[in-house]
């Protein structure tokens, strides 16, 4: 998960710096930022969670935040 919270805190310093990013970078940003979960924060919380979840026996629905 530090390559996300690593993102997230270069986003953060650029902005507290104030520097505006352009629709190009934030697309980028929001891309690797889409990736970095699929790839290894989803992983992790579907190992995590999945074996409680199987006792389950209706569907479920995951709300965003």
């Amino acid at each position: 998960m530090s390559r996300l919270s690593d993102l997230y805190k270069v986003m953060e310093t650029l902005r507290n710096e104030g520097l505006s990013l352009n629709e190009d970078l934030e697309r980028q940003v929001s891309e690797l930022e889409e990736d970095i979960i699929k790839k290894e924060i989803l992983p992790v919380v579907t190992e995590t969670i999945e074996p409680a979840l199987k006792q389950v026996q209706r569907d479920l629905v995951v709300w965003p935040a």
